[in-house]
């Protein structure tokens, strides 16, 4: 998988279609309904199996990703991709990312490609979803989680790319302790590659923290630092060796983790949500982000 992630492939012009051709893409805007229908054509160019786009509401009022306040509601798009498992093909391991982050989209979509020209199939499924509106607290996300509700038991984790460009050393499991060991296991054959710094941090970032909140094992990729600098927007200063390595790294984590025999960790219950929250300190930072009552309310995150 690495050496078709680091040869000839479509990330390059993926890239640049994303950065020049679209524009900004702020949330439900033209150039956000145009970024979402040439991903889902994206997707099946690299032969997933199937790929849909998934509606949810944005509701009126002022949005960080808009200038002005909405004056009515607005719907937005998520893209959601399957490549479907030979076993347990209603088991699903999902990678995703940000449909307005161009490096982590065009990393996301080339991992598919990656996974399905390998012409190996996972025993379970790998889902891929670009999420929309994470300016506005995440909504795509959220909305992901609400409409996959009865899924989510049969979610062994998450592995979810946030605008790092630097070198991939490993990943944070967001506080779960219990899934050191099978992740790391299942990663191994990753360790040539550098990628064997498994920490528990935990954050509220971009798409993760959601499957955090209903109890899924989350994996946020740690980086090298890289001069501090993001260019996810800018092709001419994007490091396309780098994104093709990233990409084979992301399609053999997603592949490691939805081909073993049993999933790679349990759901977890409300009371131990709840533990985690308290004990990676993330219950302090959602009060002060005002996420708190939601989850406190029932309204996000798992209810029982």
């Amino acid at each position: 998988m690495m050496q078709s992630a680091l040869g000839t492939s479509p990330v390059e012009k993926n890239l640049r279609d994303l950065t020049n051709m679209m524009g900004r893409r702020a949330t439900a805007s033209p150039e956000a309904m145009r970024a979402v229908a040439w991903a889902v054509e994206a997707f099946r160019r690299a032969g997933v199996d199937e790929v849909h786009t998934e509606k949810f509401t944005i509701p009126a009022g002022r949005n960080k990703g808009h200038a002005k306040a909405m004056a009515s509601p607005v719907e937005s798009e998520n893209v959601v991709a399957e490549i479907r498992g030979r076993e347990e093909p209603d088991e699903f391991v999902v990678l995703g990312a940000r449909l307005n982050n161009s490096s982590d989209t065009a990393l996301v979509i080339d991992a598919a490609r990656v996974i399905h020209s390998s012409g190996s199939v996972p025993r379970h499924s790998i889902r891929f979803v670009l999420f929309t509106a994470e300016e506005e607290r995440m909504l795509g996300s959220w909305a992901y989680t609400r409409a996959h509700h009865a899924e989510l038991d049969r979610t062994s984790a998450a592995i979810l790319f946030d605008g790092g460009i630097g070198a991939v050393t490993g990943y944070s499991l967001a506080g779960r302790q219990d899934a050191q060991v099978p992740v790391r296991e299942a990663l191994a054959p990753l360790a040539a590659m550098g990628v064997e710094d498994f920490t528990l941090d935990a954050k509220i970032s971009a798409d993760g923290f959601d499957f955090i909140l209903e109890g899924i094992l989350t994996l946020d990729p740690n980086h090298k630092t890289a001069n501090g600098l993001s260019t996810s927007e800018i092709f001419d200063k994007a490091d396309i060796a780098a994104l093709k390595r990233q990409a084979g790294i992301a399609a053999i984590t997603a592949y490691a983790l939805a081909d073993t025999s049993e999933p790679i960790a349990k759901r977890q219950s409300r009371a131990q949500i709840e533990q985690l929250l308290k004990e990676t300190g993330l219950r302090q930072k959602m009060k002060i982000d005002g996420f708190w009552q939601a989850w406190e309310s029932g309204q996000r995150g798992r209810k029982q």
